[in-house]
């Protein structure tokens, strides 16, 4: 089964210096999704301290922002179902077109 998966399946090699710059680039924004999420959740539970309010300017976060942010999340979520649902039935479609042996 998996030689014939692997006769379909296009792989592409990437160098050991760009596998390194996209896990370096990967972290750092992982690294930062966190640091605004500590920050959000310090102001959220009232820990206050002039480096929290200093970031949380330099971030410029409000509660507004947390609306949009979630009505942003879902909308992808909808948009990302709806896609995949077309695509599936597109890919179906072209399968059913397929003899089999």
């Amino acid at each position: 089964m998996k030689n014939e998966v692997d006769k379909f399946v296009i792989r592409k090699k990437i160098s050991p210096f760009r596998a390194i710059f996209h896990f370096c680039l990967y972290a750092f924004l992982w690294f930062y999704v966190f640091f605004v999420l500590i920050v959000n959740f310090a102001f959220l539970f009232g820990y206050y301290s002039d480096d929290f309010v200093s970031f949380y300017l330099l971030l410029n976060l409000n509660y507004g922002l947390y609306i949009k942010l979630i009505i942003g999340v879902v909308a992808l979520i909808i948009l990302t179902a709806i896609y995949s649902i077309f695509r599936l039935h597109h890919l179906r479609r072209l399968n059913s077109n397929v003899k089999k042996d």
